[in-house]
């Protein structure tokens, strides 16, 4: 028959040190150089493996032209678009300064609940401060 104890053993258990070696020396700033050496090589091998592919949505013909013609196809809309841009900004801040809204009702306006009365619908209309409004 076996005797099962009342208290549980506090005794730290016996460990085979050929299973288990916690004291084992390492360096982590190797550890960490192969790591990275190694990831560096596998983005080189997916760069070199996949720089012939065309993206999903190009076709062949948008890569046949030369370096030199697309670097002068930039330079020229580039010079146009700057003068276009800053032109376009202008007009649209001066058109946000110079929009006006008026509001008329066509009834006269009484102080009450809104749930108590029925209001006729407002109109507003956008008006350009520059433009003549009675002509």
């Amino acid at each position: 028959m076996s005797f099962m104890p009342l208290w549980p053993n506090l005794q730290p258990r016996a460990t085979d040190p050929l299973w288990f070696y916690a004291d084992k020396p390492c360096d982590d700033e190797s550890e960490v150089l192969a790591l990275e050496t190694e990831h560096q090589a596998w983005r080189e091998h997916l760069k070199a493996e996949g720089c012939d592919h065309i993206p999903i949505g190009k076709s062949a013909s948008d890569f046949r032209g030369s370096e030199e013609e697309e670097e002068e196809e930039e330079e020229e809309e580039g010079e146009g678009e700057e003068e276009e841009e800053s032109d376009t900004h202008e007009d649209e801040e001066e058109e946000l300064d110079e929009i006006d809204m008026e509001v008329s009702y066509s009834h006269q306006q009484q102080r009450s609940s809104p749930t108590d009365t029925v209001t006729d619908p407002v109109s507003i209309r956008m008006v350009n401060v520059h433009t003549t409004r009675f002509s």
